[in-house]
């Protein structure tokens, strides 16, 4: 079975220009701006900030399998109270226009709205579980996102369970999101968030998820300032393990 599904999804809000303007493509415009930072980089901060406030993407463009265009958005972080204990949430969009496909990407809509939860830590907002209109989210453990991050280090940031609402929220899925920590200038990285898709089909029979195949890995690349006060979504991919390709930026 193959998953409808936002996989920056979960939670992701993933998505989007977020604070200042750090996400400046200098490296591109000027190739002696390019650098391996020796800053350490607060990728939680920039993350909690990118999701407390409302934040849409610049359009990227789109190419590979579909000519088009693809904009991520989230709105402002709410907060409700329920039998003592505090829920925090925002919504994240994903807006999609593909045309001229050489191929088809599985279960895709062109308009995806994602309710995301964030239990709240020493002033933080870490993902913790999400809906859309037919599947939950369930992270295994609150995400974990670097705090003195550098370029070249790697990590897991957590696994989420996937599970049906139609079908008495039986699991049918496994996402996992990781990252790595690339270079960009002197005062700036590139966090690249990876997210993994993994289908019931392929757990049936392996140990461990990880010895499966995605049927979907997209990488989400923002740049960073070294403050976490600034983040920009740069480019985007995907690949699917039926062939379908595609690039934004």
């Amino acid at each position: 079975m193959k998953l409808k599904v936002f996989t920056f999804v979960i939670g992701l809000t993933l998505v989007l220009t977020g604070c200042g303007g750090g996400g400046e493509d200098w490296a591109s415009k000027d190739p002696s701006a390019k650098a391996v930072s020796a800053n350490s980089f607060d990728i939680q901060m920039a993350w909690t900030w990118l999701n407390k406030e409302p934040n849409t993407s610049p359009p990227l463009t789109v190419t590979g399998s579909c000519e088009g265009s693809y904009v991520l958005s989230n709105t402002a972080m709410h907060s409700f109270d329920s039998s003592g204990v505090t829920y925090n949430y925002n919504r994240s969009n994903v807006n999609r226009n593909y045309v001229n496909c050489t191929s088809q990407p599985q279960g895709e809509v062109s308009y995806y709205t994602l309710l995301n939860y964030f239990a709240f830590d020493q002033g933080q907002y870490k993902n913790n579980y999400a809906y859309d209109d037919a599947y939950a989210y369930a992270w295994q453990a609150d995400a974990v996102f670097p705090t003195s991050a550098k370029v070249g280090d790697t990590g897991v940031i957590g696994v989420i369970d996937v599970m049906d609402i139609y079908q008495s929220y039986v699991k049918v899925g496994v996402h996992e999101w990781s990252y790595v920590i690339e270079e960009d200038t002197a005062s700036s990285v590139v966090f690249n968030l990876i997210v993994k898709a993994y289908d019931t089909s392929q757990l049936a029979s392996v140990t461990n998820y990880q010895d499966g195949t995605p049927y979907k890995t997209e990488q989400f690349r923002y740049v960073t300032g070294p403050l976490g006060d600034t983040i920009k979504l740069r480019t985007y991919d995907r690949k699917d393990a039926s062939g379908f390709t595609i690039h934004a930026q």
